[in-house]
């Protein structure tokens, strides 16, 4: 019972991180396409990789089949 209250913590802290990230992101769209500023510099502006804005992340059915791939 105890490891199910601490994994169900750190699902809410990993979703509410992720959800920051994403909101960074679309500020610096925003802002890019709003000012015609330069993604690398509204990155460092919003203290954000610029990976983290310009990689779409991995669905979870894509890293299954990712996975498939490796033990089969």
């Amino acid at each position: 019972m105890k490891r199910m209250k601490e994994l169900r913590d750190e699902n809410r802290r990993l979703k509410k991180m992720y959800a920051e990230e994403r909101l960074k992101a679309e500020m610096v769209q925003k802002v890019t396409s709003a000012y015609g500023a330069s993604i690398r510099l509204v990155c460092l502006t919003f203290g954000i990789s610029e990976t983290c804005y310009r990689y779409p992340p991995i669905l979870s059915d894509e890293n299954a089949e990712s996975l498939a791939g490796l033990f089969v």
